[in-house]
């Protein structure tokens, strides 16, 4: 029998039990994670990958500890010693049942969806914190989203000061991510951290991870062909990250829920 491999899918679903989370943020009943775990599970199994569903945050008090930087920071208590890899997943994004292996095609590299969506919002959101980098000169072009991100093992001391930059920064960060800058939690600060530690990124090609998918116009399918109504994003995109709607809970369920009943059989 084979040695299992020690690479580890560590999907983020984590449901959580103060109120005053989903009212803010609109998230609905977090019916839509069960989607995407479906698709990541399946994605483990067929690569041979160990997936770890991060559930339970350290901090109850969501509101100030975010689970955007609680996963960060709870991360290692979850993950085995010996990883080798961790892809890191939000539970907005579903995989296609025959999607690449990420763990083996951004080989020792920081692996991201790069964001090119929105370049108004991300040069704000770089430059919100940029005091706290004086000495990153920060290149926009290679700015990242931090929902689907691969990490390798020479990673390992830059995560850890990242950890501690936040518990030295939290009081300020916290009144940037709620008050004065609105644009991003992690991300900004983890696209600093790459770029600090000059750690090489591997973006994935589009069509191997999708985001905004309204933007992109690929949620409906080609009219003239009638005998196959596949939604573009489904037929072309190995990955589909539902973010970006107004609202994070009816919408996105309604959407991962219709793509589910499309493609279910596919994974049975």
């Amino acid at each position: 029998m084979s040695e299992p491999n020690k690479n580890y899918v560590y999907w983020i679903g984590v449901i959580p039990t103060d109120d005053r989370v989903s009212k803010r943020f609109k998230y609905g009943d977090y019916e839509w994670m069960k989607y995407s775990k479906y698709t990541w599970e399946h994605f483990c199994k067929r690569t041979g990958s160990t997936f770890i569903h991060y559930d339970k945050p350290s901090d109850p008090d969501m509101m100030r500890n975010k689970i955007n930087w609680q996963r960060w920071l709870d991360i290692f208590k979850y993950i085995p010693d010996d990883w080798e890899s961790i892809m890191l997943v939000d539970a907005s994004i579903m995989t296609k049942w025959d999607s690449p292996n990420y763990f083996s095609i951004s080989p020792e590299d920081f692996g991201a969806i790069r964001a090119n969506d929105n370049w108004g919002w991300t040069y704000k959101s770089a430059m919100g914190y940029a005091d706290m980098f004086p000495d990153v000169t920060f290149s926009h072009k290679d700015y990242f989203l931090a929902g689907m991100v691969m990490l390798r093992r020479k990673h390992l001391q830059m995560i850890l000061d990242f950890q501690k930059f936040f518990h030295d920064n939290q009081d300020e960060l916290l009144l940037r991510e709620d008050t004065t800058v609105l644009k991003g939690r992690d991300q900004p600060i983890l696209n600093y951290f790459i770029q600090k530690f000059q750690h090489k990124v591997h973006f994935w090609d589009i069509t191997d991870a999708v985001n905004h998918l309204y933007r992109r116009e690929i949620l409906g399918s080609n009219w003239q062909l009638k005998t196959d109504p596949t939604p573009f994003f489904i037929k072309y995109f190995s990955s589909w990250a539902f973010s970006g709607f107004s609202d994070r809970g009816d919408t996105r369920t309604k959407l991962m829920s219709q793509t589910w009943d499309i493609i279910k059989h596919n994974y049975e």
